[in-house]
């Protein structure tokens, strides 16, 4: 076997091989998912079979650009490592058969492929079960590995989980941290940047950006801190197979963490660029995850708002519509998918208020209406003060959108009831009044209502930072009256 795919196909169970084909179907990955079939079909062929099988030729440039694709397709079998982190273990029952009928030969052939991959996955828990029974069995064949093999994936584990139970003690624990006491830890995480290990050096500047953000320490918004928040991240990005990566609540933390240092300092569209890079690779990395991260909600949230701001009643071009469209299916999906009791319902409403804005630039009004009306029914018995702007101003968006003028001007009596003129957002509150003046309008052209618009256009245009709700307020107008 030349390509390190064809050793992960070999290993893998049939039920975990066909839901990693499912995967790369429904992201619609072709050509991987034609060369795992392939393989699969045909194993133990060799290159020039391949490459006839895929590309219909073994001309010199399709062999590389099989070799390019058994690369990527490895990538793309995070997928495994990440939802099975112990399919290597399948292997183990097969060497201990073939041992037990005295087969060495054949026992060796499946341990140095399972080997290959440990390695490769950095899976120091299979490495040390392997280099244990290389030393029992086959004394020969060990003397050709690296000096101290065994001891090294001993140790590699060992500080693995120390940094993790490091990390998770402190983030647990706040109440008894603060800044003074966490210097020993971002010490200990630091001194192992530079491991042999991959996987530790990853875990340790993960661990080490989390305690810096978790408590707010100034180092934080450093240059030399998202620095490594980026390069971090990117090692991850090249590395998404690495064992490690069962860890997706840890890896998930520097999207967050890049969003928390860049959006007092990025302007608006490189803030939605960056925001559409974490939904995406969200989307296609963690889909299968059951909860709400935050850095995807922050994600979605800014992007969200910064969308709704600047394309409602305005053309949105194919690129943008093709990422809401995708990014609406997500929503959906984590909707049904995430429990909400154990998450809380403050975070429903906000999951949901975001989802709204989507379904309003995706022209599904109606849906996003009923989605934050529902809200507002079913925790009616419920304290949310500070959400009332922010659910209402989407809800009015869809209201008006549908040209339900009279609901409107109810929703805006029940929003002024709600809320008593106790406001969190300003500039939510100016763009609801505006919608409710424009509605007025419609319904009766009243002065009085006129009067009121222009004063809260007067509002708008005294304050620079709210340009783009000035624009908002004066598309609407345009449109409805």
């Amino acid at each position: 076997m030349s390509f390190i795919i064809e050793k992960v196909i070999s290993i893998a169970a049939p039920n975990q091989l066909s839901l990693f084909q499912k995967f790369l179907a429904s992201r619609n990955y072709l050509l991987p998912l034609s060369l795992i079939k392939t393989i699969e079909k045909f194993p133990n062929e060799t290159s020039l079979f391949y490459s006839k099988k895929i590309y219909g030729n073994e001309k010199p440039e399709s062999l590389k650009n099989l070799n390019q694709l058994a690369h990527h397709t490895f990538k793309l079998s995070a997928f495994l490592s990440q939802n099975f982190p112990n399919y290597l273990f399948n292997q183990f029952q097969l060497i201990d058969l073939l041992l037990f009928e005295n087969k060495k030969s054949e026992a060796l052939e499946v341990i140095t492929q399972l080997l290959d991959v440990a390695q490769k996955l950095e899976d120091f828990t299979t490495l040390t079960k392997l280099y244990e029974i290389i030393q029992q069995h086959f004394l020969a064949y060990s003397r050709t590995l690296p000096k101290n093999h065994l001891q090294d994936a001993f140790k590699h584990q060992e500080i693995l989980l120390s940094i993790i139970k490091t990390q998770d003690d402190l983030v647990r624990n706040t109440e008894h941290s603060s800044t003074k006491n966490i210097q020993k830890e971002l010490a200990f995480f630091k001194q192992h940047f530079s491991s042999k290990s991959k996987s530790v050096q990853l875990i340790a500047k993960q661990s080490y950006l989390n305690l810096l953000s978790h408590f707010n320490h100034k180092e934080f918004y450093l240059k030399e801190t998202l620095h490594l928040i980026k390069s971090t991240s990117k090692e991850i990005e090249n590395h998404p197979y690495l064992l490690i990566t069962k860890y997706s609540e840890k890896m998930m933390t520097l999207d967050y963490m890049y969003l928390k240092h860049t959006r007092l300092v990025l302007d608006e569209k490189e803030m939605n660029a960056a925001c559409s890079k974490i939904i995406r690779k969200w989307r296609t990395v963690y889909s299968t995850e059951n909860r709400i991260d935050t850095g995807l909600f922050l994600a979605l949230s800014i992007q969200g708002s910064y969308l709704i701001t600047n394309y409602y009643y305005n053309k949105i071009n194919s690129t943008f519509t093709q990422n809401i469209n995708e990014t609406v299916d997500l929503c959906e999906s984590l909707l049904h998918k995430i429990d909400w009791d154990k998450e809380g319902f403050l975070k429903h409403i906000n999951f949901c208020n975001v989802y709204a804005i989507f379904l309003i630039l995706s022209n599904q009004d109606k849906k996003a209406i009923k989605l934050i009306e529902s809200m507002l029914h079913q925790y009616q018995q419920k304290s949310f003060k500070k959400l009332y702007d922010g659910l209402f101003v989407i809800l009015i968006m869809g209201y008006l959108k549908t040209k339900q003028f009279d609901e409107v001007v109810t929703t805006y009596s029940r929003y002024k009831k709600l809320t008593k003129d106790e406001i969190s957002i300003v500039e939510n509150d100016l763009i609801i009044k505006s919608m409710y003046y424009v509605s007025q309008l419609k319904i009766q052209k009243k002065k009085q209502f006129q009067q009121k618009l222009d004063s809260v256009i007067a509002e708008l245009r005294t304050d620079a930072k709210l340009k783009n709700n000035l624009l908002l307020v004066e598309r609407i107008i345009n449109a409805i009256i």
